[in-house]
């Protein structure tokens, strides 16, 4: 006994004590734990599996699949996975950084993708010798973080413990939850966003500023957080204050950085907008995204887009917002829109599942309608089969799933 209260008593193991006793660190830590392991049991037995199609008719013949692990490679079967759909680009920013030559839209190029995943990615580098390994090691890091966070972010909005629970759980098993496991920006971005609000939360500005900026300079959707966490400002303060709303002018600073740096290389300080086009986007009013679909609806999926359930998380992403609004949480509400109408500004349904999952606000909306067991059991079941079925064609290869 004396050991144990000797121990707490070091400046080090007082922490980590204090650390692992934090309700939100013990719950992240819980939920984080059980769905990774889900994405990579499921990738590493889909990646085991082979199916010999020869002399096979489909829809005529039974498929044999067989599922080995006798001298499997496992882990470049993981590696071969992982490298597919943007981590390879991300991947090739961090290694051989932008192109440096005039603007053109002709053909896919890396000005599309923000840098400071990269960035951060090529410091870790420097250390492991690896791209791969190294974004997955960070993109779990942050995630874990943003659940944490998360979790905190909820309770000091004046939700309870169980929805705060509910929310960080339905996020880890959200139909698109393996992106945060992958070299992508997914959960840097995450991070970033929930940090800065709940920096605002605590009236730390500069801090919501500084967190703003590093969020500009991941994804564009990051200057979103400038007009919402201003209007938070002003509703929280029923004036417009100036010591409070400086700080703000920082968050738009990682976006002007990037446009200055495209600029010099393309002569386009617009380009990672305008290359949009190479992977098919225009620029498009949301609303007439939304109709294309409603046209044809029997148009279930396509290559590299399922076409139906982008279409569902948008209107789910709208209901949630309208909630909000409801309940006249008008900064939480406003942020839900606009990170929403972005993506769907782009002519294209494509990948918004995916965008949809760091749009924080759906998950504590969530949180709160799953208080009605039914509701949450609802919510468990669509997102746990979802997940699971989205996890095992990533990691079939399937495009569907890695959009």
């Amino acid at each position: 006994m004396r050991i144990t209260e000797t121990a707490k008593r070091l400046p080090g193991l007082e922490k980590l004590h204090r650390v692992t006793r934090d309700r939100s660190v013990r719950e992240a830590a819980f939920v984080f734990a059980i769905t990774r392991v889900m994405i990579f049991v499921i990738a590493v037995v889909v990646g085991q599996t082979v199916v010999n199609l020869e002399g096979k008719r489909f829809y005529q013949d039974i498929l044999d699949p067989a599922v080995s692990f006798r001298n499997a490679p496992v882990a470049r079967k993981l590696k071969q996975a992982i490298a597919r759909g943007d981590s390879s680009w991300y991947c090739a920013v961090s290694e051989e950084g932008y192109e440096r030559q005039p603007f053109d839209a002709s053909t896919q190029r890396k000005w599309a993708f923000f840098p400071l995943y990269p960035i951060v990615l090529r410091i870790a580098r420097t250390v492991t010798g690896e791209c791969v390994g190294t974004g997955v090691f960070l993109s779990n890091l942050f995630f874990f973080l943003a659940l944490i966070f998360l979790h905190k972010l909820t309770l000091e909005w004046g939700f309870d413990t169980d929805t705060a629970n509910r929310a960080i759980l339905y996020l880890a098993i959200y139909p698109t939850s393996y992106f945060f496991s992958l070299p992508f920006t997914e959960s840097l971005f995450l991070l970033l966003t929930v940090s800065s609000f709940l920096a605002a939360r605590r009236e730390q500005w500069l801090l919501t500023g500084i967190l703003g900026a590093l969020a500009s300079a991941t994804r564009s959707g990051g200057v979103l957080l400038f007009p919402a966490l201003v209007l938070y400002s002003i509703l929280r303060y029923r004036s417009w204050r100036p010591k409070e709303m400086l700080p703000l002018l920082l968050i738009p600073v990682g976006l002007v950085a990037f446009m200055i740096l495209l600029w010099r290389f393309t002569g386009n300080p617009f380009a990672f907008k305008d290359v949009q086009v190479a992977w098919g986007r225009q620029p498009a009013f949301f609303i007439s995204t939304l109709w294309e679909y409603l046209r044809n609806p029997r148009e279930v999926a396509v290559p590299w887009n399922p076409i139906a359930l982008n279409f569902a998380a948008a209107i789910g992403t709208l209901g949630c917002g309208f909630f909000l609004l409801k309940r006249r949480e008008w900064a939480l509400s406003f942020y839900t829109f606009i990170a929403l109408v972005l993506p769907l500004s782009t002519s294209s349904l494509q990948s918004v599942n995916r965008y949809s999952s760091v749009i924080f606000p759906i998950f504590i909306v969530l949180g709160i309608l799953g208080s009605r067991p039914k509701v949450d059991h609802v919510i468990k079941i669509v997102f746990i089969v979802l997940f699971g079925l989205l996890t095992a064609l990533w990691a079939a290869h399937v495009s569907w799933a890695l959009t």
